[in-house]
Parts: structure tokens; sequence; C-alpha cells
């Protein structure tokens, strides 16, 4: 049986020639375990995949094969496909021949893939108050996004543990060490593409003119979890006296698709999470750390699904001649989270001069006075004013560097970006027909 997460698709029929070939590798392998990717079998299979499928209308093989390496891109896929598959060399649980067969027939011909994005939101922990007692928020979805604690057994059920086996000790999914953390859990369907696209083989066919360059604006995180954490972080906001505070903490990403052609990725360490340990003195055991305690009813729930609504609705305008928010909004804004002191207050103030700054500005009072009317709140204005004296201070070298920021002053800062993020997402979802700059003139009235 093959892993659960990789059978959601109905198998189409294979070649008769595909069954015979893996009918026949399934009985060398009993023979034969550590010969079986040079055995004549495998050979056979080879050749036959490279008969059926190059040339093929819609194959992941129609793209001809490198002269000097006629075969490698097709071994190679053949070796992960057995190892996401199954196979009986591997001594575990094994798909019979008609169902590989079939697997192997289909990822051939996909049009497409799912990717999952699985991100750690360390120490985060959602609780609902609604019902006068206290009851933990376990799983909360919005668009195909998902905040959600994982046990063990849910981890094993939503990642390919026994697949990333295969591939040898140093992909082994550090299930039990990973049980209990919450995370966000993202899911996209990207193009299929060539066999070789999730391999290393891919890089040579690198474009030639990125070579030796670097973007700009590099993203910190993939750019479907940017969009996830981008919506989340306009509401998971405190009040900006209640410190200290940050939402939660990222410390690496982990994704896979479900391409049985692809090459694994080695897993996470699972150190870098943040543990306390509970118990007494005699019998003590670590678990996940959830100090960082938002409140989260269906209030919450509604407002996040509104907020991922929103997102949509100006992204599909991002496409478009006349854009009715920067690019860069979204990029700073989720950076911040990455960011620690003055650096975290430069990425905020640097969003939110994406957000609501003009070319023709001269100075800041215009974002300042945009901000004012945006966000409508009177303590802002001096908050605002702090962040930028802060960031002035730094940049120009003209701080005391022995200066140590106080909290309240990166939940201030926290604070007056997102709510101007958030209304200013309101602002472009109420006005679709404007495009930015006549937003932010309508600010100015």
């Amino acid at each position: 049986m093959t892993d659960s997460i990789f059978t959601d698709f109905a198998p189409p029929k294979a070649p008769e020639s595909l069954y015979i070939l893996i009918q026949d590798l399934w009985r060398h392998s009993m023979h034969q375990k550590e010969h079986v990717y040079r055995s004549g079998a495998f050979r056979a299979l080879e050749n036959t995949c490279q008969s059926i499928y190059h040339g093929l209308e819609g194959s992941r093989l129609q793209k001809p094969l490198s002269k000097t390496m006629p075969l490698n891109v097709l071994n190679r896929g053949l070796r992960n496909f057995f190892r996401w598959n199954g196979a009986p060399w591997f001594g575990d649980q094994t798909p019979g021949v008609a169902e590989t067969a079939a697997s192997l027939h289909h990822a051939f011909l996909r049009p497409s893939v799912h990717r999952t994005y699985l991100a750690p939101l360390d120490r985060l922990s959602l609780e609902d108050y609604s019902d006068g007692s206290t009851q933990e928020s376990v799983s909360v979805s919005f668009g195909p996004n998902e905040i959600v604690r994982l046990g063990r057994k849910e981890i094993v059920r939503r990642v390919p543990v026994d697949a990333l086996a295969r591939f040898g000790p140093r992909y082994k999914f550090p299930t039990g060490e990973l049980d209990g953390f919450r995370w966000l859990v993202v899911n996209r369907t990207e193009p299929a593409g060539s066999v070789e696209r999730r391999t290393w083989l891919n890089l040579l066919s690198t474009v030639h003119h990125k070579i030796g360059t670097v973007e700009l604006f590099r993203s910190t995180f993939p750019p479907p979890v940017e969009d996830a954490l981008f919506v989340m972080l306009q509401i998971l906001v405190k009040d900006p006296q209640d410190t200290p505070w940050k939402p939660f903490r990222i410390p690496w990403t982990f994704s896979f698709t479900d391409d049985f052609f692809s090459d694994p990725v080695v897993p996470p360490d699972p150190s870098l999470l943040t543990r306390q340990i509970v118990g007494d003195e005699f019998d003590q055991i670590e678990v996940p750390d959830q100090s960082e305690i938002f409140e989260f009813s269906s209030r919450q729930h509604d407002a996040l699904q509104q907020r991922w609504n929103h997102l949509e609705t100006v992204l599909e305008r991002a496409a478009t001649n006349e854009p009715n928010i920067h690019p860069l909004t979204r990029h700073f804004f989720v950076k911040a989270l990455s960011e620690h002191g003055v650096d975290e207050i430069i990425s905020n103030l640097s969003c939110l001069e994406a957000t609501l700054q003009l070319k023709r500005d001269r100075s800041r009072n215009a974002l300042k006075q945009r901000h004012a009317r945006l966000v409508a709140n009177e303590e802002a204005a001096l908050w605002l004013n702090a962040a930028y004296d802060l960031r002035d201070g730094y940049i120009h070298s003209l701080a005391d560097p022995k200066c140590r920021l106080k909290s309240t002053d990166l939940a201030q800062t926290r604070w007056i970006v997102a709510m101007a993020v958030r209304n200013y997402l309101d602002l472009a979802t109420k006005h679709p027909e404007l495009n930015r700059t006549r937003l932010l003139r309508q600010l100015e009235c």
C-alpha cells in the first residue's frame, strides 16, 4: 500500500508492457535486492518508458534527453519513483504490481502536482473563551491554509514518513520530536513540469542570465507561505502595552510534493523549536512551549477568512497594470517576523512606506498624514515618530551603541503597522476601481 498522502487520484490504466516489466522486476528483486538498479529487468523498464513516453503528447518525458547522459534523468526519476511508491527490495509493505504500474503511468502524464508546506508556529497558543471556559482552537482553516496542532499520528498521516525513510537515514522524518507542535499548513497546486524538474538535474537547465545574480527582494518564506502569514499577522495582534509579545517564531519551513519523480528534501531540525519542562522533580518531561497566547474564537476565525478574501481581491488587481497595493507591503510586513530589535522596526517601517508612500513625496509628512487618517488613533502618531527616531539613529549612526530597545517600542511599531496594513487592505477591497495612487490621494483629503 502506498503512503496515504499520495493516494488522492484515480490511477489510469497503464500500458500492458509496464505491468509485465514491473511484475518481472518484483520477482527479480526477491533474489538480488542489492543489484535491482543494475539488473536487466530495471534496464528493460527504463528502455520501455523511454519508448512509450518520450515525445508523447502531454508526457513529462517529452523534452529531449542530453546526448552526454541519455538515461540519467529517467534513471534517477525511476529510482525516486520506487522509493516514494514502495517496492519489495525495501523490505516493507509493498503496493501491488497493477497499482504500481498505474501510479507510474500517472506520474508520467499528470499535468500538475500538489505541494504541502509545513511551517512551525513556535510558542503560539490559540484559545477560545467564548463559552466561559478555556478551550484550545486545535484547527483553524482559511482559504487553502490551516493552523493546526499535530500529534504523532497526525504527522504520519500528513507527511510521507515511510517513503522518506527509504531514501536513507539522512531523510528520516523526526516525527517523535515534533509531536504536539502547532503548524501552518499550506497546500498549493503547481505545474508538474518535466521528469527532472524537482531533482538536482534541473540545475543543468538553469537559465544562464540568472547565474551570478541575486534577487533584490527575495522572500524570507516561500510565496504561498508568505501569503498566509501576511493574513495571519493582521489578526494576531495584541495591545501595545501587553508586552513583551511576538506572535510566533518560524525557524524553518519544510515542503514536499506528491511527485514520485522528485528528490526528497532533508527534514527539519526539531532542536530549533522551543520546549518547556513540565512535571515535578521526580517526573519531568519536555513539551512544546505554548506561552504566546492569543484569543481565537469564531469571531477571530471569521476575521481571518475575511482577511484572506481581501488579499485574494487585491492580488487579482495586482496582476493588472493598475495595482492597488505595492508588492513590498507583503514582503516587508512578513519579513519583520524574522527580524530582531531595530531590524524588526526597519522592516516594519519599510512596509509602511511601501503601503503609504508615493514616489512624488519629498518628506514623511504625507505618509504620516495618510497613516493618521487610516489608523485614527491619537497615540499612533507618537509611536510612529518614536519608531522613525529609533530607525534614523541606527541607520545614520547617531544612536548610542549601548542603547537597549524596550519591548514596548517593538510592540507599538508592530501595532501601528498592522493596523495600517489591515485598514489599507479594507480600503483597497472597498474601492477595487481605484489604483494605489488614487487610494492614497483619498487619504489626503
